[in-house]
């Protein structure tokens, strides 16, 4: 039986187990045939934008597709279909939001673990949005992060952000004036903003650090300028196809001639071939537009804990027809209930 998973499932899983799910990730990162993605496809409606991204993933036996809509009215809203790898079963239908911003830190912490300094202990965050305490979180199980400085437009939402992190995580939390301020000494950086304009400047950075690129993932958005990718040691995105559509940071530095796509290299390769950091400026990035592979990974571990616990409303599912009746029956509605649409 196939399972619903809301959010308060979702977040019950992943609140205590995100290092379980990055070292889950890392995993197949590693494993060179560990999944097939394909990029995001969008379409923009009059009304707003609907989106979806599917992929397969052996490694977890596995796959399945996030599809979400955003709207004037109602914001975003999404689901993952996970179907079993091997019989095509489908084996939940689960909410999107939590699940999209404990993933997204996860693969921050992915890169931070290979790209970022053994010793890295500062993170300058710049952003206090839905997916900045995640990012925090995701790279504090694999960094010994003693100290965070934070910026944000919002001061009232900086200061709550602020406060919430200094209690959940007992370290020093602390909000400052501007971006530079942030990332001024800090051995990782993460940018998760909705700015419209550049939030980071390479003359910004004061000492070899990791970044990773988080909140623009549209090609007429930028959080990074070009600077950053002309002095970077090391360029990695999540999806080459889908950064050259996506990736506005990426984007204009190639348009400016700061860096070349010949000059980008995947996440996964970095990894599996372990490319060099700190040659000269010690300065590496990782560009986070997001991929499916995350979703049906994650959606995947969360399925299997709620199945453990016990989580979940069944579905009324079967791929055999003849489970919901057969003949003219079939299209009858239940006496004293509404036929469904």
């Amino acid at each position: 039986m196939a399972l619903w998973l809301s959010e308060s499932d979702v977040y019950e899983v992943l609140k205590d187990s995100i290092y379980e799910l990055v070292v889950r990730l890392d995993e197949a990162y590693r494993d060179p045939q560990a999944w097939d993605s394909h990029p995001r496809i969008r379409h923009d409606t009059l009304f707003g934008r609907y989106q979806y991204m599917g992929a397969v993933v052996p490694s977890e036996g596995a796959m399945g597709l996030k599809t979400y809509v955003g709207t004037r009215r109602s914001g975003y809203q999404g689901v993952v279909v996970l179907f079993d790898f091997d019989s095509g079963e489908l084996l939940s239908v689960m909410a999107c939001d939590i699940l999209g911003r404990w993933r997204t830190g996860a693969a921050s912490a992915v890169a931070a673990m290979h790209l970022a300094k053994r010793d890295a202990a500062v993170f300058g965050l710049i952003g206090s949005g839905r997916q900045a305490l995640t990012q925090l979180a995701a790279v504090r199980t694999v960094c010994e992060i003693r100290e965070a400085k934070v910026f944000s437009r919002d001061v009232g939402r900086l200061e709550s952000f602020c406060r919430a992190a200094e209690e959940r995580f007992n370290m020093v939390v602390s909000p400052v004036r501007s971006s530079q301020q942030a990332v001024a000494g800090a051995d990782i950086v993460t940018t998760v903003t909705s700015a419209k304009e550049i939030v980071l400047r390479g003359s910004f950075l004061d000492n070899p650090c990791h970044i990773n690129a988080v909140g623009a993932n549209a090609g007429g958005q930028q959080e990074l300028d070009q600077e950053v990718f002309r002095i970077a040691d090391l360029v990695t995105v999540d999806h080459l196809e889908q950064a050259k559509v996506e990736c506005g940071d990426i984007i204009a530095a190639v348009e400016h001639g700061a860096i070349g796509w010949d000059d980008v290299v995947t996440l996964r390769a970095a990894i599996r071939y372990d490319y060099p950091r700190n040659v000269m400026s010690g300065i590496t990035v990782f560009e986070s537009q997001g991929i499916a592979a995350w979703d049906v990974i994650a959606a995947n571990f969360v399925y299997m804990r709620c199945r453990e616990r016990g989580l979940g409303v069944n579905l009324p599912w079967s791929a055999d027809p003849d489970s919901f009746g057969a003949g003219p029956d079939r299209t009858e509605g239940v006496k004293g209930e509404e036929s469904s649409p």
